[in-house]
């Protein structure tokens, strides 16, 4: 098999065969190279994507370049330890109006907090405040 991208410290790599890669990077175009980068955003991103998001049907989904961007963002911003409210790893209040989920959720992103999408489940806004 032909790998695609190194994991971290040594533990388990992406193949060509996965279909959330394969659609991954169909929608975003981005070269292998980008996720080539060990501990960088788009890498955990990539890595959280394929093991353990479960969302439904993640191989077939159309908004998976923009689910990917939104957790590159997540990771960026050191979301698993820096946040304070909503986090998809560390046990977070999410109080935020509207019944919003924590982000990295296993529903669509739109539900996330601090999002605001238009009628196509498109984001048009990330709102934070802190």
């Amino acid at each position: 098999m032909e790998e695609h991208c190194c994991a971290f410290g040594g533990g388990d790599k992406i193949f060509h065969d996965n279909p959330v890669f394969d659609q991954l990077r169909k929608f975003t175009g981005m070269p292998v190279s980008d996720f080539q980068n060990q501990h960088s955003p788009s890498q955990k991103a990539l890595f959280w994507l394929v093991e353990e998001d479960s969302y439904p049907n993640l191989e077939d989904y159309l908004h998976i370049g923009q689910r990917f961007a939104l957790s590159s963002i997540y990771f960026g911003l050191n979301g698993d330890t820096d946040w304070l409210e909503c986090s998809g790893k560390a046990e977070t209040n999410c109080s935020v109006p509207n019944n919003k989920s924590a982000w990295l959720s296993d529903v669509e992103e739109c539900n996330w907090a601090y999002l605001s999408c238009d009628r196509n489940s498109f984001v048009t806004e990330i709102i934070m405040r802190k």
